[in-house]
């Protein structure tokens, strides 16, 4: 069962083509790390990409994040959890939450053509979406979506951490300018014990949690962004994912690094 919210619903409570690619850091400093990356081989592989819109605070939710959390060592697959906020008011206040991943959802029901935002919501390529627990829906997709080859690349080139950020240099072969690319910090697994609202008692584990997200116009074959460093950062537990999309939001190329 979906947890649903119309659009007004909100306003009264509230007012993938590559696999990953692991490389080793090089330490300059005891502040500062340089990861680099060759350029990835050209044989292709196709690779689905998940967007799963869920919450801590949704009943309905658990089910689908340990469903998309299978998927997660999948190198065919890129998972990601957006925790969005709208249900933080309801007792519990997920600390992954971010308004910019709800806008994301938002910007993916217009698309649709959706009445309103809902958890858990999966959407796969950019191009399709259903309820984030329907098991059968989201094999068919993945199986359509590895069928599909493609030949778009993006190529990260360098990681820089910081103490408090994470610069990200980066470049793709595609030509279409009037694409866009998101840059998403991901953390790879957290557990949390959930003391207040639908969940209370539970300990949930949520896998591939976005902690940032850059949205950037397509300007030139290299890019650069910047990304926020959460409290407690530890590399070993982080990815980059990158993902260009056209003006219809479907994936035109996606690729995820380790740190």
């Amino acid at each position: 069962m979906k947890k649903y919210l119309s659009t007004i619903g909100i306003a009264l409570i509230g007012s993938i083509i590559l696999f990953a690619m692991k490389s080793s850091p090089i330490k300059t400093s005891s502040k500062k790390e340089i990861i680099t990356s060759a350029k990835i081989s050209t044989e292709k592989e196709a690779v689905v990409l998940l967007e799963l819109f869920t919450s801590q605070g949704c009943s309905s939710c658990p089910s689908a994040d340990e469903l998309v959390g299978e998927y997660r060592n999948n190198p065919n697959i890129i998972a990601l959890a957006y925790h969005v906020d709208y249900w933080n008011r309801l007792g519990w206040i997920d600390t992954f939450s971010n308004a910019s991943y709800s806008q994301r959802q938002r910007d993916y029901a217009e698309q649709f053509k959706l009445d309103g935002i809902y958890t858990p919501q999966l959407v796969v390529n950019g191009t399709v979406e259903f309820v984030g627990s329907n098991k059968q829906k989201l094999d068919d997709a993945i199986n359509i979506g590895l069928s599909n080859k493609n030949t778009n690349t993006i190529f990260v080139n360098e990681v820089v951490i910081n103490d408090n950020t994470l610069s990200v240099n980066f470049s793709s072969n595609t030509s279409f300018k009037n694409n866009f690319f998101t840059i998403l910090l991901v953390q790879n697994q957290a557990t949390t014990y959930i003391k207040h609202g639908e969940n209370k008692g539970l300990k949930l584990t949520n896998y591939n949690i976005v902690r940032d997200l850059v949205k950037l116009s397509k300007t030139n074959d290299k890019q650069n962004t910047i990304l926020k460093l959460p409290k407690w950062f530890d590399s070993k537990n982080y990815s980059i994912v990158i993902l260009e999309q056209d003006s219809d939001n479907a994936i035109i190329a996606a690729t995820k690094k380790l740190l």
